[in-house]
């Protein structure tokens, strides 16, 4: 099982559902697994921001019928603890529907809007940056639970990294791919230097290299495709590199399936509880329910112990009738309603029956009082009611006064830090560049002293070397005429030699003669 977040470029909507029940739902490829559908519409519709959903899929290898209905509700549970967190689940909407379509492989799509339901604040479920790594906690612990298929199984490597969606240019990537590792196995690409040599000969564009693959595009084409590992690693310098990278994958696949996959459980469990905490705790700060000033009245029996002490303390000297007013007042209608609130204090005591009764004239004076007392939606008309509301509001009116400033005061504080921030930066980035034209310049002046210093030394080079060759010209003829003079001698000497033996071989002959 793997996870995949949709992108909503608008921001989302009721397109979103639309596209999840569409013809699948009549075909029974399609249905809802857990969630209502129109309570999902009528909370999108009511969101006024522009984001409005977060989209995504649990993809799985298996058919559908693989899980039993409880497996994947557990599943479902799991999941929206890890993305949410324990203090919004209960404060989120989510429609999870259910996809067979495809070959019967079962797919759980899951419909988040956008808005934290008690505050009616802008809720973003996903984000990445922050909770990319909860998710992989929660696919790893799901995948090893229930013995699925994991994307992170070396076997399940792919070279190529592109969409499938355009079936024919997947095709063509598939066959260069194909082509490739023929020629791997031949011989005739012997690393990937030369591989990369030979692509660009055929037209096909390298538009990056790093140390695990290379990035190219197709002739005619504009999209990238990603081409990883394998003979496109940098490790592929020869053929017996080649087959130590295949004997490094294929222990990488046993070590894989050989690991303690309950330890591996309990330990992913215990880092997912650890950032399931932190994001409660981050929610629950920001997703706070703030009271509104119009709904911050007084309480009903704060109302009714004013009702009583400023209109109808009288001269009896019962201490027990605040306290049944206060009740009296209590199990009427809050104050929302806009019944008029009857009190009957008395002058004289209890009936024998324990009812309070006054006389005609202290009725018609409690009538008129009655009708000073009267409740509305703007609050209560008495003098001492309105005055204590009066004071709760500017009390409101002061602490939300205050938090402004304070809020003011921690931007302006903020915004300083950020101008100091980008000053430094700008004026580390002007130092840095100034560093860097006077390195240039020095470096040119360095290089430009070296270019006049070497053409100097050649120059003096030169004009040596000639005076040298001149010099030994004029010795040419010299050297000539002492070698001539030499033969002579030499012929001279070889003349004179031969004379003398001549000379030496008759005088033998002679004296033998006589």
């Amino acid at each position: 099982m793997l996870v995949k977040f949709l992108r909503t470029y608008t921001g989302g909507g009721l397109g979103s559902i639309n596209y999840l029940l569409n013809e699948r739902k009549a075909a029974g490829t399609a249905r809802v697994i857990k969630g209502d559908e129109n309570l999902t519409r009528a909370i999108i519709k009511g969101i006024t921001y522009k984001q409005k959903t977060c989209f995504g899929v649990l993809s799985f290898e298996e058919k559908y019928d693989f899980l039993t209905e409880e497996q994947k509700l557990k599943i479902i549970k799991d999941f929206e603890r890890a993305l949410l967190g324990e203090y919004m689940l209960e404060r989120t909407n989510v429609l999870w529907v259910e996809h067979s379509d495809k070959d019967g492989r079962l797919e759980l799509n899951f419909l988040i809007p956008k808005i934290d339901l008690e505050t009616d604040r802008s809720f973003n479920p996903y984000f990445a940056k922050y909770d990319q790594t909860r998710i992989d906690l929660i696919k790893k612990i799901i995948n090893d639970e229930y013995g699925l298929s994991s994307p992170d199984d070396p076997a399940k490597e792919q070279t190529i990294l592109s969409s499938k969606k355009n079936i024919n240019h997947y095709k063509n990537l598939e066959e260069l791919d194909q082509k490739l590792h023929d020629l791997v196995k031949q011989g005739y690409i012997k690393n990937r230097d030369h591989m990369i040599e030979l692509l660009k000969q055929n037209g096909i564009e390298i538009t990056r290299i790093n140390k695990k693959g290379i990035t190219i595009i197709l002739p005619t084409k504009k999209t990238k495709n990603r081409l990883k590992g394998g003979i496109y690693d940098a490790d592929f310098t020869s053929a017996q590199r080649l087959g130590e990278l295949s004997q490094s994958s294929s222990r990488r696949i046993r070590e894989f399936h050989d690991r303690n996959t309950q330890a591996e459980c309990r330990e992913n469990r215990r880092k997912l509880e650890e950032l399931i905490a932190k994001r409660d705790r981050f929610n629950q700060e920001r997703y706070v329910e703030r009271t509104s000033k119009n709904n911050i009245l007084a309480s009903q029996g704060q109302i009714g112990d004013n009702l009583a002490i400023s209109g109808y303390r009288t001269n009896f000297g019962n201490s027990n009738w605040l306290g049944s007013a206060r009740n009296d007042i209590k199990g009427r209608s809050s104050l929302d309603d806009t019944k008029t609130m009857e009190i009957q204090p008395t002058y004289c005591g209890q009936d024998p029956e324990g009812v309070l009764h006054i006389d005609s004239k202290r009725q018609r004076d409690n009538r008129e009082r009655e009708q000073e007392i009267y409740i509305n939606e703007n609050g209560v008309e008495d003098d001492s009611i309105r005055e204590s509301i009066a004071r709760r509001e500017r009390a409101l009116d002061e602490d939300d006064r205050r938090r402004k400033e304070q809020a003011r005061i921690r931007n302006n504080e903020f915004a300083t830090r950020l101008r100091e921030e980008a000053r430094d930066i700008t004026d580390k980035c002007d130092r840095a560049n100034k560093e860097s034209q006077e390195l240039e310049q020095r470096l040119q002046r360095r290089l430009n002293g070296i270019f006049a210093a070497t053409k100097r030394y050649v120059r003096e080079f030169n004009i040596l070397l000639g005076r040298k060759i001149k010099k030994f010209r004029r010795k040419i003829p010299k050297f000539e005429r002492r070698i001539r003079e030499l033969t002579d001698r030499a012929q001279d000497a070889t003349r004179i030699c031969r004379e003398f033996i001549e000379e030496r071989e008759y005088s033998q002959k002679a004296s033998i003669y006589h």
